[in-house]
């Protein structure tokens, strides 16, 4: 490492001009070939160099080299440097180095040799240096690093995969300015790759692993954060006693760390998870997920905790993980409706594509469409609900059957219930494109004595059938109309049905080409689930 560091600059002086003596230089001569001599004699002196005579002479040279301008010496990653750059800097730092020369350190302290941290001990104590534990950059500390080229939301990502790094922070956001992709926030989500160069690193500290030590810290990648030590066992399938030696090998090298919790640990940076997945083969991570989702089952784990497994693991056809998925994705739906939107997207990848699977997979694939609405995610909602479109069967009619005669069992055709029904019957109509019954059944929803939340979900659908009959003027007083409506709606009649009304109401905005007002609505309807918890969600 020293000889990195110094090789070109005493190369380009040498020893006349450091005035060093013959003997000097020859014992330099060992680390640095510049100043090595020719001869015989001096190839003996220098394989008789090293210990005490050599560090001596290294103390000298800097002094030296720090005569004509101050010199600092500045050594990196020093917790992988050569036992010989260790013993220098302990001498230095036992002494202190003469002259205008300042040595300059960084380390990682869990990684660092217990010697190099005792002699600093030693000269903090005796005023000959000073330690500096170094914290994780802030965000705005970040964004200082990087700049304001990327997007806000491109910033805040790479700097919470980053985790404060300043190595991590730079590599990630010069590849999220060539790629101009979010890099990816789940570990396993390969959206973005790591940058090659970080990758790397973390592979070679992942590599100098014992066995058991790398088996559990790829356990514990797919396990995810905060690191409990038993389940990490499991999924790896190690014995305990193996399992906790092989975490005090993780801990030492600085690759996991102890929360205050007890029994919690976590990967010391977010990518380093990352790394730490991507590097086990694929085949392992799909049997590490089925064997995670076993042991969070035997625990009695909600479906919530066990789906993120499932998905990775179950095959096409698995009953119980459809079943699994379609639960956990419900449970989510209000509180956290894009993983439920992933969820039943997962349930829907098990269904086998057969024609008596079509009613159940339309079933999901509504259920699909009204979380990617009430996330906010506008352009994925009105793919879902196109792909609906395209799989559903033309003929609604038993539906429709089903719903008349309900309408036909109230005894008000006025009633608020009959508002309702009618608001439902004009979007069953929908999937067929008879406008005109979409617009009739609007109508006489309107007509009746709807509650607001009806109303705005009525005058939706009349725009969307205003829309469908080439009436672009009638739609957008419609659905202006509504969004007025919407938007002076207080939180409790909003929150009783806004999940399926807010989504139709968003889908015929961007229809009429008004994406901010559709994107300000899902955010109302995203941010009355989070503040009120579960909430029912469907598209009728």
């Amino acid at each position: 490492m020293l000889a990195e560091a110094l090789d070109s600059h005493v190369g380009e002086r040498g020893a006349d001009d450091l005035g060093l003596a013959a003997e000097e230089a020859t014992v330099l001569g060992t680390i640095f070939p510049a100043l090595a001599s020719g001869s015989a004699g001096g190839a003996d002196k220098r394989q008789r160099a090293g210990g005490r005579p050599l560090l001596r002479a290294l103390r000298l040279l800097l002094a030296r080299i720090g005569e004509d301008t101050p010199l600092v010496l500045a050594l990196d990653d020093l917790h992988w440097a050569d036992a010989a750059s260790i013993d220098f800097v302990c001498h230095l730092l036992h002494r202190g180095p003469e002259g205008r020369v300042l040595l300059l350190c960084a380390s990682r302290a869990a990684q660092t040799e217990p010697r190099l941290l005792t002699a600093l001990e030693e000269a903090e104590r005796h005023g000959l240096g000073r330690r500096l534990d170094l914290a994780p950059l802030s965000e705005a500390e970040a964004g200082e690093l990087i700049g304001d080229e990327l997007a806000p939301a491109v910033r805040e990502s790479v700097f919470r995969e980053s985790g404060g790094n300043p190595f991590y922070l730079e590599r990630l956001a010069a590849t999220a300015k060539r790629t101009s992709e979010l890099p990816a926030g789940r570990a396993g989500d390969a959206a973005t790759a790591i940058p090659p160069v970080v990758s790397t690193v973390i592979q070679q500290e992942i590599d100098a692993l014992p066995e058991a030590a790398r088996t559990l810290l790829h356990a514990a990648a797919v396990a995810g954060e905060p690191i409990e030590p038993d389940l990490a066992a499991e999924i790896a399938e190690l014995p305990e006693s193996d399992a906790l030696a092989a975490l005090d090998a993780l801990v030492a090298e600085d690759l996991v760390r102890p929360l205050e919790e007890p029994r919690r640990f976590r990967f010391r940076h977010p990518i380093v998870r990352r790394a730490v997945y991507e590097s086990a083969g694929a085949g392992w991570r799909l049997a590490a997920h089925a064997r995670a989702a076993a042991a969070l089952a035997e625990r009695g784990a909600p479906a919530m905790a066990r789906a993120h497994h499932v998905e990775r693991s179950a095959p096409v056809g698995d009953e119980q993980a459809i079943a699994l998925l379609t639960a956990a994705a419900e449970e989510a739906a209000s509180r956290a409706p894009d993983s439920a939107a992933e969820w039943f997207a997962a349930a829907l990848r098990l269904i086998p594509e057969r024609p008596d699977q079509l009613e159940r997979r339309l079933r999901l694939m509504v259920q699909r469409a009204a979380a990617l609405g009430v996330s906010g995610d506008v352009e994925g909602n009105r793919e879902a609900l196109r792909a609906y479109l395209r799989l559903a069967p033309r003929d609604q009619d038993r539906a429709r059957e089903l719903l008349l005669d309900e309408l036909a069992a109230l005894p008000d055709q006025e009633s608020r219930e009959a508002a309702e029904l009618k608001r439902v019957l004009a979007i069953s109509c929908i999937p067929d494109a008879d406008w005109r019954a979409v617009g009739r059944w609007a109508r006489a929803a309107l007509a009746a004595d709807p509650a607001d939340m009806v109303r705005v979900g009525a005058l939706s659908a009349l725009a969307m059938a205003e829309l469908g009959l080439g009436h672009p003027g009638e739609a957008d007083r419609a659905v202006s109309e509504a969004a007025a409506l919407f938007d002076r709606l207080g939180e409790e009649e909003v929150a009783v049905r806004q999940g399926g009304i807010a989504g139709w109401l968003g889908t015929v905005e961007l229809r009429l080409e008004h994406p901010g007002d559709a994107l300000r609505h899902a955010r109302r309807a995203v941010s009355l689930n989070q503040a009120r918890g579960p909430l029912a969600v469907g598209l009728l």
